[in-house]
């Protein structure tokens, strides 16, 4: 059984995977939320401490993140590089996907 770990997953695209992996015997997930849990699939994180976020992962033997935040400040993008470095430093991590990814326009 694979486990997969949705950071952002309260959102629309986030929560739209959930309810599919809900599904899904092949899959075990988790939630990783900024807020307290609203379910017993949501876990808390402060994803400013990458450690803490390490030790999330690890301790629910995470092999997937799908990450559907939304980026669209330079804290948020903070937010958003911070799971990636926890899922390296990660012994269970296998793969990390992105929902979206992208870089400022030069201006003209």
């Amino acid at each position: 059984m694979v486990k997969v770990a949705i950071a952002g997953g309260r959102g629309h695209l986030g929560a739209t995977i959930a309810e599919i992996l809900t599904d899904n015997s092949r899959h075990e997930y988790i939630v990783l939320s900024r807020g307290a849990p609203k379910n017993e699939k949501e876990v808390q994180v402060d994803y400013d401490d990458i450690s803490a976020v390490t030790a999330v992962l690890e301790k629910h033997k995470i092999h997937t993140v799908i990450s559907t935040m939304l980026v669209i400040s330079e804290p948020a993008a903070k937010s958003e590089t911070n799971p990636v470095k926890a899922a390296a430093a990660s012994k269970f991590i296998e793969r990390f996907i992105q929902s979206i990814w992208g870089a400022p326009a030069p201006a003209e």
